[in-house]
């Protein structure tokens, strides 16, 4: 499972909140059906807390430089996940250029 990717970055300390997060983006049914832990503390708290969050960074795009600084931060995470992914290597993506032969 992709969640026991992070534990392996911490120990599993912040596997609570893993959980809390990804049942407020999947859903509770959801969580259930892939087997996630309830989270009593952290899924109220992400609940109220993330859409604030959000709001207060899209309340912050208009002013000057900011949508160039959170795309380099987007961009270093994203960079940070493929290269952690790749375990290193980076990640290589072969396209085929002829049909597969028969």
């Amino acid at each position: 499972m992709l969640l026991d990717i992070v534990a392996e970055l911490d120990a599993g300390l912040t596997r609570p909140l893993i959980n809390g997060f990804t049942r407020y983006t999947l859903g509770n049914r959801t969580g259930d059906l892939i087997g996630l832990d309830k989270e009593p503390f952290w899924q109220p708290l992400i609940s109220a807390a993330w859409p604030l969050l959000v709001a207060f960074r899209e309340g912050l795009i208009p002013l000057p430089l900011i949508p160039q600084a959170a795309w380099t931060v987007e961009e270093a995470l994203r960079k940070f996940v493929l290269f952690y992914l790749s375990e290193g290597r980076g990640p290589s993506i072969e396209i085929p250029d002829a049909n597969r032969p028969s």
